[in-house]
């Protein structure tokens, strides 16, 4: 690894250090995922907190089993307290055909995500998160600060407050860290191309587009969103993503050679 790198990654660790070593609160809790940015929390927050807990929301028809396996597997190697949440009384495609996409009013992580979480921590403690400001332009916006409260447009209600440790962190620094600590992660990253928590999401980059109209291990998936993305347009309804419907209509187009 070049000198700067590690340099940087230096710095990296010893900034998110600082700010676990900070907490002070009787509950902490490590929002985990199955991806890489929260795989990197998790490591770090075991060399640096002596307690915490992990909670992981699986999304009914929409998260891969292979990432479920993978969450069981790794917060057993951690020896970590686990708390897995789900919604048992409906699953994201019935949500999907009833809100249609999840665009600026990302509906999926308040009923999948923070709706369930906070039925396990119950409002209270630190919440642990894997955000990075240089994911997007909106996030470099929207956070500027390691620590933040709970409000109506970041979500993240299932804490008393929220830390992100990797706020300054580059996909560069991740990579580096996962190579360095040897941290295992998600297999569905070379199968796939992401953790496949969510399988489907609206906000995919080209890429894993690509990959999804392809991999048979999506195979499932590709066809609920085809047909709940048809099921839509036969109803007129507005929140259909121009970007999405021409996906659908070159998806339909080679459809046969998958």
């Amino acid at each position: 690894m070049q000198s700067y790198l590690i340099d940087a990654l230096e710095e990296r660790c010893r900034e998110a250090e600082t700010v676990l070593q900070s907490l002070s609160a009787k509950d902490v809790w490590v929002s985990f995922s199955g991806g890489k940015d929260s795989v990197v929390l998790l490591d770090l927050a075991s060399k640096v907190l002596d307690r915490f807990k992990v909670v992981y929301a699986t999304i009914p028809a929409n998260t891969h089993p292979l990432c479920d396996e993978y969450v069981l597997e790794v917060t057993q190697l951690y020896d970590c307290e686990l708390f897995v949440v789900r919604r048992d009384d409906c699953d994201f495609w019935s949500l999907f055909r009833r809100y249609g996409y999840p665009c600026r009013n990302r509906w999926c992580l308040g009923q999948f995500k923070d709706k369930v979480i906070a039925k396990v921590t119950k409002g209270r403690g630190v919440g642990l998160i894997g955000v990075r400001r240089y994911e997007s332009q909106k996030r470099m916006r929207r956070y500027n600060s390691f620590v933040f409260t709970p409000t109506k447009t970041n979500g993240y209600k299932w804490a008393r407050i929220v830390v992100a440790p990797l706020l300054n962190w580059t996909s560069t620094d991740i990579s580096a860290y996962i190579h360095r600590e040897r941290v295992p992660i998600n297999p569905l990253y070379e199968k796939v191309g992401w953790s496949c928590n969510c399988v489907f999401c609206p906000f995919l980059r080209e890429g894993k587009i690509r990959r999804s109209l392809s991999s048979e291990l999506v195979a499932g998936f590709r066809e609920m969103w085809l047909h709940t993305h048809r099921n839509l347009k036969q109803r007129g309804c507005e929140a259909v993503w121009k970007k999405w419907d021409k996906i659908e209509k070159r998806a339909r187009s080679i459809i046969e050679g998958y």
